[in-house]
């Protein structure tokens, strides 16, 4: 397991930090960083788990990285990542709206020309549009999709919340037509997020915590998992939660949150994923509608389709089709395999009597309304 960081100095990393660049200690961190405990944000605090997962994420022979952080927090990750061999990291895009956390990334940017700060919220579509438009990302090349892009990468500690869930699931789901970051290439995405948002996110085929999430995510992007859950244990040891104080006592109150274990996941757009460009509403529809009674047999749940779906049977068990364009209704939808429910959904689009009305809200990837808070 990893080492309890110390409380009783400042924290910098092994090599001489620049003056003013130092965290404030541990245990004044919820004096420090005071902001709303309901925004469910928790960020790094421990020094040698932040050394471990930038050295993982920018490993040996990485070279002219452009990185971006998106919930920077006080930028402990931040601070471990500016600690590795300078040619690894060519820049360094620091996401952070919280005033009370970008204060202390402000000293990063005066001493390091690497380093640039976006004072904006991550989940946001409007925030990736200005970097494009203040030159932010110049030095960005597109890269070819067969390749995942040298330079370009995605990093985050994401909220514990709904927001954060949504954002995990907007950014996989702009993968397919390639919007957002995707528009460069085959972006990897490093993402500290919740156990129950990695299951998720990663439950296989036949899994009983398998979901509409999974299904659309695994047809994508490949996942993996650098970091053992075990190493990330106690939560709070690795990582601060802003808990309330006892108003008598003055004593922190236990928070359950802070506890709940955290969890990292790799994303990386798939070469030949299975979801067309232009399909993405067609692939919502039909596993959000047949996950809903994801332990009945698809014979079955088919109709959830809309009226006359059960005549798409007929075409997903044509015995005339190669094997590997046949699906088995017998399965119910969390046993389907990828190709399986790409089989379906390829049926389903060419249906002429499939509903006129499949999407669902698109804010993150259209307008942006919405802040992970």
């Amino acid at each position: 397991m990893l080492n309890k960081v110390s409380s009783s100095k400042m924290i910098s990393m092994p090599r001489v930090a620049p003056e003013g660049t130092e965290l404030p200690p541990v245990e004044d961190w919820v004096k420090t960083f005071k902001f709303s405990e309901k925004r469910k944000r928790k960020t790094l605090c421990n020094v040698e788990t932040a050394k471990k997962l930038a050295e993982l994420f920018v490993p040996e022979g990485s070279k002219d990285k452009i990185i971006v952080e998106a919930y920077a927090g006080p930028g402990l990750l931040s601070r471990a990542l500016l600690e590795l061999p300078r040619e690894r990291i060519k820049k360094l895009i620091l996401i952070e709206e919280e005033p009370h956390f970008r204060e202390w990334l402000e000293p990063l940017q005066n001493v390091d020309d690497r380093v640039h700060i976006v004072p904006e919220d991550a989940f946001w579509w409007t925030t990736y549009s200005k970097m494009e438009e203040d030159g932010t990302l110049d030095g960005v090349e597109p890269h070819d999709w067969s390749e995942v892009h040298p330079n370009l990468h995605f990093i985050s500690q994401i909220p514990n919340n709904v927001h954060g869930e949504q954002l995990i699931s907007q950014l996989c789901r702009a993968i397919p037509d390639r919007k957002w970051f995707f528009k460069f290439g085959r972006i990897p995405l490093d993402l500290i997020t919740t156990t129950t948002m990695h299951t998720r996110l990663s439950a296989p085929t036949g899994h009983k915590q398998r979901t509409k999430v999974g299904v659309v995510t695994q047809a994508v992007a490949d996942l993996q998992t650098l970091v053992p859950l075990k190493d990330l244990e106690p939560a709070s040891q690795h990582f601060f939660y802003p808990s309330k104080r006892n108003s008598s006592s003055g004593q922190l109150r236990h928070s359950k949150i802070a506890e709940m274990p955290q969890q990292h996941v790799r994303v990386v757009p798939r070469i030949d994923g299975a979801i067309k460009p232009d399909s993405l509403d067609a692939w919502d529809y039909v596993v959000r509608q047949l996950m809903i009674t994801k332990a009945t047999p698809l014979s079955k749940c088919i109709s959830a389709l809309g009226p006359g779906a059960p005549s798409l049977l007929k075409k997903l068990t044509d015995p005339s089709l190669p094997s590997e364009k046949q699906v088995d209704v017998k399965k119910p939808p969390r046993d389907l395999s990828t190709e399986e429910w790409r089989t379906l959904i390829d049926v389903f689009e060419e249906w002429p009597f499939r509903p006129e009305q499949l999407s669902i809200d698109k804010a993150f990837i259209t307008a942006g309304k919405h802040g992970a808070r």
